[in-house]
Parts: C-alpha cells; structure tokens; sequence
C-alpha cells in the first residue's frame, strides 16, 4: 500500500505540473483535459500495476492523486497567475476546489472499480496440457 501510494502521489504532483503547464503556454481551454486524462490513465495503469485488492484502497490512492492534481493547478491559478482577485469573497474560491474534489471522487470511484484485481492469480496454464 505505501508503494502504491508514494508512486500514486508522484504521478498527482506530475499531472499537476502538466496542467500548470497547459494553464502557462496555451489560450484553448479544451487542451487542459489532455494532461488530465494523462493523468488518469496514468492513476489507473499504477493502480493495476501494484495489484491493490481492496477497494477503498484503490478509491483513496486514486482521489489523491486526482485531487492533488487539480488542486495544485487551481492553487497556481489562484495565487499565481490571478494574485489580484485575492480581495474577492472566499466563496467564489470554493466552487472551483469543490468541483475538483468531486471531479476526483467520481473518477476516482470509476478507477477504483475499473483496476479490480482478483486476490488470487489465475495460474498459469502448461505447455504439455492441451484445452
């Protein structure tokens, strides 16, 4: 679980500087969702790849790296890119965290079931035995 987990955050730091990235060199909106899906196939390839078989496990690895992703875009966004809106009410700062942990919950659910893992491997069939 802590492998899966240390590899999971570095994959939602990464697609985090993806997405800064996006934000920094294009005007089209719509290219945003390239980094993120990255990131999503990314999130589910690591989660398939460490054999996670609960799925609470799955769901929490995979919202973290989701959320922590969009979280560091929007932070960058806000404090960054737009220092000058600070002055505005927080609510209108609410909205765009809220969606993100949504985002990353639904997504998240949908990795999690996606990446199932049986507990047991399926064995491997031998050569000398015909089907």
């Amino acid at each position: 679980m802590r492998n899966a987990l240390s590899t999971i955050a570095v994959i939602g730091i990464l697609g985090g500087a993806a997405l800064i990235a996006t934000v920094l060199t294009s005007t089209r909106g719509q290219l945003i969702l390239i980094p993120y899906v990255l990131t999503v196939v990314a999130c589910g390839y690591a989660l398939r790849a460490t054999r996670l078989t609960h799925y609470a496990h799955r769901f929490w690895t995979a919202f973290v790296a989701l959320s922590s992703a969009l979280l560091l875009a929007e932070s960058y966004i806000v404090f960054v890119i737009k220092p000058g809106h600070l002055q505005r009410a927080m609510s209108s700062y609410l909205w765009p965290v809220v969606f993100a942990v949504a985002t990353s919950a639904i997504v998240g659910a949908v990795l999690a079931r996606v990446t199932a893992v049986s507990a047991m491997p399926t064995p491997a069939r031998r050569a000398d035995t015909a089907p």
